[in-house]
């Protein structure tokens, strides 16, 4: 192999450690910042923000591997976020959308991921529907432990 290649290689690789390490501090900052989002929702989620929460979360699940999840995805975390009645962190998640959907692009094609990421998502809404703070924490942070698993597992090159 020519040494060019090698460089190449070795910058690939490096690009795509980089990429990696990226994705799992996106992954670290929102476990800090979702998981008081899912608690105050829990807590303040009202009859209307609950049949919010579950219209996204059906929608999103209708959507097939090839269609464009983004715009569902992004409708489900909003509706969470918006059921803490707080316009700061409303705002704050519109602005996170474009980082979660690097995390999002990188696992979609995983073979079985959308149906995981189905029930992962329902435990959340049930917490939220039973008005649990513990419980959905705990959910959250379970779906974003199989998200960080699966980035390690399918995205190393070292």
């Amino acid at each position: 192999m020519s040494k060019v290649l090698d460089v190449a290689e070795d910058r690939t690789r490096i690009m795509d450690n980089i990429e990696r390490a990226t994705i799992i501090e996106l992954l670290e900052a929102r476990e800090l910042f979702e998981t008081g989002i899912v608690e105050l929702a829990a807590k303040r989620a009202t009859e209307e923000d609950i049949a919010e929460i579950e219209a996204a979360f059906e929608k999103w699940g209708e959507i097939d591997l090839d269609g464009d999840r983004s715009k569902p995805d992004q409708a489900f975390h909003l509706s969470i976020a918006k059921a803490t009645h707080n316009v700061v962190l409303v705002n704050m998640i519109e602005l996170h959308m474009d980082l979660l959907q690097r995390t999002l692009s990188k696992t979609a094609q995983i073979p079985g991921r959308k149906s995981e990421v189905y029930e992962e998502h329902l435990l959340i809404v049930q917490a939220i529907k039973e008005r649990d703070p513990v419980k959905a924490k705990l959910a959250l942070l379970n779906h974003l432990s199989k998200v960080r698993e699966n980035i390690q597992r399918n995205y190393i090159h070292v």
